[in-house]
């Protein structure tokens, strides 16, 4: 999370969406759920700005494996289709 202030810093739309997706793997492989969500969340948000397929489904299946992780199946599977 320290991280965070100069990823934004960058003006970087590449390298904040996937230093957050990093920051949210990190959070999910220690069990914080909600801030893994939050980070990938993020994350996903701004990689979809950049119109990168690769990114975008790298970030969305991850984001999809927290939201199931939480039981929310209906929008895990959505996630999963991106």
């Amino acid at each position: 999370t320290e991280a965070v202030p100069a990823l934004q810093m960058s003006g970087d739309p590449y390298l904040l969406g996937h230093g957050m997706g990093i920051l949210g793997m990190v959070d999910l492989a220690e069990g914080n759920l909600a801030a893994a969500r939050a980070s990938l969340e993020h994350g996903l948000a701004m990689v979809r700005t950049l119109r990168d397929t690769r990114s975008v489904a790298l970030l969305a299946a991850t984001t999809a494996d927290v939201a199931r992780c939480q039981g929310e199946y209906a929008r895990a599977a959505e996630l999963y289709g991106e």
